[in-house]
């Protein structure tokens, strides 16, 4: 919603001051919504909606905000898999120290 919210603001030339001011917020909660750092109420929505002349639904994620690169997404489950079985292979080590100091040979 921060991307969409930007984008259509700019697209209707309303500064971040103008919008505040006529949502009812600061300067700095548009900038934080923005930025994504704070979402916004139904409320909100409506209102900043109205004051950019835009369907509330428009200021919603579509399909493509969600859509993960294939790339970025392998290279993520590969990093968490190797990390997966390093942290494995760590404890097996770990259990087989202890097993050879428990059990010793008669």
């Amino acid at each position: 919603m921060a991307k969409r919210l930007k984008e259509l603001r700019n697209m209707a030339g309303i500064s971040q001051d103008d919008l505040a001011f006529t949502v009812g917020l600061t300067r700095v909660s548009i900038a934080n919504m923005e930025s994504g750092e704070h979402g916004f109420t139904c409320m909100v929505l409506l209102k900043i909606a109205k004051a950019l002349n835009v369907l509330p639904t428009d200021l919603l994620p579509n399909e493509k905000d969600f859509e993960v690169p294939i790339k970025s997404r392998t290279e993520f489950l590969k990093t968490k898999t190797q990390k997966r079985i390093a942290s494995l292979e760590d404890k097996l080590r770990e259990l087989k120290a202890m097993q050879s100091t428990i059990i010793k040979p008669i």
